[in-house]
Protein backbone atom coordinates (compact mmCIF):
# COMPACT_ATOMS: atom_id res chain seq x y z
CA UNK A 1 0.00 0.00 0.00
CA UNK A 2 2.83 2.72 0.72
CA UNK A 3 4.53 1.42 -2.65
CA UNK A 4 1.28 2.79 -4.53
CA UNK A 5 1.15 5.57 -2.10
CA UNK A 6 4.42 6.65 -3.10
CA UNK A 7 3.70 6.80 -6.72
CA UNK A 8 1.00 9.08 -5.72
CA UNK A 9 3.22 11.28 -4.49
CA UNK A 10 6.03 11.13 -6.79
CA UNK A 11 3.10 12.46 -9.95
CA UNK A 12 1.49 14.57 -8.00
CA UNK A 13 3.98 15.90 -5.02
CA UNK A 14 1.03 16.33 -2.54
CA UNK A 15 1.77 17.80 0.73
CA UNK A 16 1.51 14.11 3.07
CA UNK A 17 0.70 14.68 7.06
CA UNK A 18 1.42 10.96 8.27
CA UNK A 19 0.14 9.77 11.94
CA UNK A 20 2.99 7.56 12.84
CA UNK A 21 3.00 6.38 16.16
CA UNK A 22 3.92 2.55 15.50
CA UNK A 23 6.70 2.93 13.23
CA UNK A 24 10.38 3.68 13.16
CA UNK A 25 10.35 7.36 12.14
CA UNK A 26 13.89 7.31 10.30
CA UNK A 27 13.21 4.41 8.29
CA UNK A 28 9.72 6.10 7.25
CA UNK A 29 11.35 9.52 6.72
CA UNK A 30 14.53 7.91 4.64
CA UNK A 31 11.55 6.17 3.03
CA UNK A 32 10.12 8.77 1.87
CA UNK A 33 13.27 10.78 1.04
CA UNK A 34 14.49 8.54 -1.46
CA UNK A 35 10.97 9.56 -3.17
CA UNK A 36 12.52 12.73 -3.05
CA UNK A 37 10.37 14.47 0.37
CA UNK A 38 11.97 16.26 3.05
CA UNK A 39 10.22 15.34 6.64
CA UNK A 40 9.74 16.71 9.46
CA UNK A 41 8.64 14.87 12.90
CA UNK A 42 5.63 16.78 14.48
CA UNK A 43 4.80 15.40 17.41
CA UNK A 44 4.10 11.66 16.66
CA UNK A 45 3.23 12.61 13.06
CA UNK A 46 5.58 12.90 10.09
CA UNK A 47 5.08 15.89 7.59
CA UNK A 48 6.42 15.06 3.86
CA UNK A 49 6.98 17.99 1.31
CA UNK A 50 8.60 17.10 -2.01
CA UNK A 51 11.88 18.77 -2.62
CA UNK A 52 10.56 20.29 -5.99
CA UNK A 53 7.69 22.02 -3.85
CA UNK A 54 9.00 25.92 -2.72
CA UNK A 55 7.94 25.12 0.55
CA UNK A 56 10.44 22.34 0.84
CA UNK A 57 13.02 25.10 0.70
CA UNK A 58 11.20 27.67 3.15
CA UNK A 59 10.27 25.53 5.99
CA UNK A 60 11.99 25.21 9.38
CA UNK A 61 10.43 23.18 12.69
CA UNK A 62 10.77 24.39 16.22
CA UNK A 63 9.59 22.14 18.95
CA UNK A 64 6.00 21.16 17.40
CA UNK A 65 5.74 23.82 15.45
CA UNK A 66 6.31 24.09 11.51
CA UNK A 67 7.08 27.40 10.23
CA UNK A 68 7.30 28.68 6.85
CA UNK A 69 9.25 31.97 5.52
CA UNK A 70 9.80 33.87 2.32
Amino acid sequence: MLAEAMETVSKFKPIPFVENNQSNKENFAAYLAQHGCKTYNIAMNTLAIHVTDPLAHHSTIQGDSLNFTA
